[in-house]
């Protein structure tokens, strides 16, 4: 039972962190893993109101750079005075985040 629970916990660190060394004993492994940090990249994006009468819909994407195919989209539906009329989000486990906004576009 302990082999199998070990197992597990491998399969899904190499689904999370696909570089990590998992050779080694159980206590090296976690070291390494405790040692792993998220990269943060970010930038300010500042929204501009559309054309009188009309409406904006903004939409944006992330995805996790260890594992591409977990990727998340959202988005913004608001009209030329900045009031929300609609917002969505979703997560995706099959698509990279452009995919994922291509295929939202397109509906």
């Amino acid at each position: 039972m302990e082999v199998q629970i070990l197992w597990n916990i491998k399969a899904a660190i190499r689904v999370a962190f696909p570089s990590c060394d998992l050779t080694g004993k159980w206590v090296q492994i976690c070291t390494r893993i405790e040692r792993y940090r998220p990269i943060v990249r970010w930038r300010q994006v500042v929204w501009t109101k559309p054309v009188t009468g009309r409406i904006k819909f903004n939409t944006d994407g992330s995805y996790m750079q260890e594992s591409i195919s977990r990727a998340g989209i959202g988005g913004v539906l608001r009209d030329d005075t900045g009031h929300l009329i609609m917002a969505f989000s979703e997560l995706n486990v099959k698509a990279t985040t452009r995919q994922k906004q291509w295929q939202h576009s397109m509906e």
